[in-house]
């Protein structure tokens, strides 16, 4: 069943407030407990702020995104 799989995508946000593609992933079924779980490589990613949304892969407008935003920092010197 489609409505049972969900697609996340990564977008860096620009100072300007807009978002542009970084990585998206597509097909993604929940574990038991409803949560989907992935994993990014931050080493992969310049230093900003990203939106991650997700969202089920269903032919419905009016399926929810949920987003949550994610700060990457430089790697700290010691």
């Amino acid at each position: 069943d489609r409505s049972d799989r969900y697609r996340v995508s990564l977008s860096l946000v620009r100072e300007d407030g807009e978002s542009g593609p970084a990585a998206s992933i597509a097909d993604l079924t929940p574990a038991s407990d409803e949560f989907v779980t992935l994993f990014v490589d931050s080493a992969q990613l310049v230093p900003g702020e990203y939106r991650l949304a997700i969202s089920r892969e269903k032919d419905d407008p009016s399926a929810e995104t949920e987003w949550f935003l994610i700060r990457v920092k430089s790697p700290r010197s010691d």
